[in-house]
């Protein structure tokens, strides 16, 4: 296999078997995406020097807009400036039949008003304009921190995705950050006493998220049909599981239940967690793509961590059943033919240091392009449409 370099990056597109074919890739790259072309410098430069995030305590975020805190809420500090309609919000929502109390921080899409070309929240727009919005093939995302940490460490990445278009919500996992209290009692869940079952559960978490999402897809404010996960280290267990989980619900009634994410980015995915093995996961056609149309998949890992070693090994475990583009095709061809990509960086980083980290830009910008092309390209095929059996019944009676 030959990777070419990017930035001190390691997109491996294989097959690529002469110099001048990896050099003619390259300017494609830069040209083709205005993502490669208009950053410069590495994606890591400086990163090594700079301290490591202490497990469980809220990063600094250089790029964190002002009057916004570590953890996404508004800093009272500021009250009195200039209200952002694009403030983060922080959200409290309850676990469906658990009670946990999860707290995140909602990004709400920007999006543009051709009207008055001006941007503007996809909140901001009036029940009757729904048809005609924007919001309807807006790309949510649910960003998922490693397990120890908190939902800190994906705010930044969650505003650059806010920036492009998209709405971004991040919760702290049970037991985690903020997300500790259950209700009706004075129980406070520390992840630390987990067993690998209370651990597991914590797929519920995600699907809270959704169910948040598809609210938001009521509104018109997104579209749950296009919704892509991204998740970091351990949590990536949860986040396989849980989109083999949303695939696997069928229509009831004519009500749609369930495939709806549509991508995955998983950061420095660990070998195994809570009883869970990712060779296992792997089996599962949805991943694998034996003898099924494999979810479109996007791996992101430090190619010098110890901490990530394994994560070559799960990437050629993928591609045994994951379609290559063919030796020869151009940029654009990749994109459309290939369903698996591995952005291997050549850093000892890993994880967090690689999704939370604003030097990371580009990573971010690859990840963007990817779903870019590989879920909204496609948009089209997936129309927005009211969810949940009450809201789906509520719209029939009003059209009777």
């Amino acid at each position: 296999m030959n990777t070419f370099n990017f930035p001190n990056c390691h997109f491996r597109f294989r097959r690529m078997t002469s110099v001048a074919f990896v050099l003619g890739a390259l300017i494609i790259l830069a040209f083709a995406s205005d993502s490669f072309a208009q950053r410069r410098g590495s994606v890591f430069e400086n990163m090594d020097n700079k301290p490591k995030p202490t497990p469980g305590q809220p990063n600094s975020n250089p790029n964190m807009r002002p009057g916004v805190t570590p953890n996404g809420a508004p800093n009272r500090q500021q009250q009195n400036a200039e209200p952002d309609e694009f403030a983060p919000q922080v959200v409290t929502m309850t676990v469906k039949d658990e009670g946990i109390q999860l707290v995140a921080t909602w990004f709400p899409p920007i999006v543009e008003d051709e009207k008055k070309k001006k941007k503007k929240p996809a909140s901001s727009v009036a029940q009757n304009e729904i048809d005609e919005e924007p919001g309807k093939s807006t790309a949510p995302f649910i960003l998922v921190h490693d397990w120890t940490r908190n939902r800190s460490d994906m705010l930044a990445l969650a505003l650059f995705l806010q920036s492009k278009g998209h709405g971004v919500i991040v919760p702290d996992l049970r037991g985690h950050g903020e997300s500790r209290r259950v209700a009706g009692t004075t129980k406070l869940l520390d992840h630390t006493k987990f067993r690998k079952r209370e651990e597991a559960s914590a797929v519920a978490d995600i699907d809270q998220c959704k169910r948040f999402l598809q609210e938001k897809n009521n509104e018109g404010i997104v579209n749950i049909d296009l919704l892509n996960i991204v998740a970091v280290g351990d949590s990536s267990h949860l986040a396989v599981a849980w989109a083999i989980a949303d695939w696997s619900w069928e229509p009831v009634a004519g009500i749609k239940q369930g495939k709806d994410v549509k991508s995955m980015i998983l950061f420095s995915p660990s070998k195994k967690f809570a009883g869970s093995m990712l060779r296992k996961l792997v089996k599962e056609p949805l991943i694998s793509g034996k003898l099924a149309t494999p979810l479109p998949l996007l791996v992101v890992w430090g190619g010098q961590s110890d901490v990530d070693k394994d994560c070559g090994d799960f990437v050629e475990l993928l591609r045994k059943h994951r379609p290559e583009a063919p030796e020869g095709d151009d940029l654009a061809s990749r994109w459309m033919n290939q369903n698996l990509f591995d952005l291997k960086a050549p850093t000892a980083m890993s994880g967090v240091e690689l999704a939370g980290s604003p030097n990371a830009k580009q990573i971010w910008a690859f990840a963007n392009d990817f779903v870019s092309q590989k879920v909204l390209t496609f948009k089209d095929q997936f129309p927005w449409q009211i969810r949940g059996a009450d809201a789906v019944l509520k719209a029939r009676e009003a059209q009777d």
